[in-house]
């Protein structure tokens, strides 16, 4: 049954998505956390600012500002995370409150299985880390946990960046404008738990549910779409209801069985998130590592665990 009050949400075209992944008004995009256009605002900065620096030093102290600003958001924001688990708790509480034994039973299944899924994807397939980078995974493990305690807990990507910045630089060797520019963006774009195997997983149940026969052409298609709506995914709690409500929209499901799931939804979410968090240091790892800026040393030291104790 469907939750009584739920209103459809419209889900934008294709060309509205590619359109919204650029810069239109720079404070806006910012208090709304569409974090593509702000990454694409900062990369023309950036490039207008290499093509000057060469010819005039003046600008020097723009780049001096910026990191300097940096560095004070960084730790005002690992402050504000240091009181993020008493929340989560006072959230979890709430939701498990409001949730009843048979509201849960019937989605037991979907809920194991998508922790069994995630676990998949964050610790067998990032672990292919050690053919892709040469590098240990359990050295990467090891060094990027806490962030994967703070994703689980906070059940927010982009709250956990700064955490995932601290273990890539300190524990795990990566170069830093290489950790800030791919976990940064890990966190908005690919997320393959929130945008991969959650909406894929309730598809399928409810293609089951429903009754319908999906050949090879509608799975390949809905991976097809999954791959889409990855794209630009705000890494923030509740975002694997938004991209679960354009899939089931691009395969003419209705939309309102996302409402079914909600139950479990935020209990998946902390897996997800997780699961997000490590491929984004994943990636990060791989592209620092195919461009010969991984600290190996640093990397198979013991420095993740003194990271880890002291922060």
């Amino acid at each position: 049954k469907v939750a009584d009050g739920y209103q459809k949400v419209e889900v934008p075209s294709v060309v509205d998505t590619i359109v919204n992944l650029f810069p239109s008004n720079f404070a806006t995009n910012w208090s709304e956390g569409q974090i593509i256009p702000i990454v694409v605002f900062a990369i023309i900065i950036a490039l207008s600012y290499n093509a000057i620096s060469k010819e005039n030093e003046s600008v020097k102290p723009f780049k001096a500002f910026i990191d300097a600003g940096n560095q004070v958001i960084g730790q005002a924001i690992d402050w504000i995370i240091g009181f993020t688990p008493y929340a989560v708790l006072s959230f979890l509480a709430r939701a498990v409150g409001r949730s009843s034994v048979a509201e849960l039973l019937p989605l037991l299944s979907t809920l194991v299985l998508s922790y069994i899924l995630c676990a998949v994807q964050a610790f067998g397939v990032e672990g292919l880390i050690k053919f892709v980078a040469k590098l240990s995974p359990v050295k990467f493990f090891k060094g990027i946990a806490p962030a994967q305690y703070v994703a689980f807990t906070t059940q927010s990507s982009v709250g956990t960046i700064p955490v995932t910045l601290r273990q890539l630089k300190e524990a795990l060797g990566v170069d830093g404008d290489v950790a800030s520019f791919t976990a940064g963006l890990g966190a908005n774009v690919g997320m393959p738990a929130c945008a991969g195997i959650w909406p894929a997983l309730t598809a399928v149940f409810s293609v089951h549910m429903l009754g319908y026969h999906y050949g090879i052409a509608q799975y390949a298609f809905l991976i097809l779409i999954t791959l889409v709506v990855s794209v630009g995914t705000v890494g923030v709690p509740g975002t694997a209801t938004i991209t679960s409500t354009a899939v089931f929209a691009a395969l003419g499901l209705p939309i309102e069985l996302v409402v079914v799931f909600a139950p479990i939804s935020t209990i998946v979410d902390m897996a997800r998130t997780m699961t997000n968090v490590t491929g984004a240091a994943t990636a990060a790892v791989i592209t620092a590592a195919t461009e010969g800026l991984v600290d190996e040393e640093v990397y198979n030291s013991d420095q993740a665990k003194h990271v880890a104790v002291n922060n």
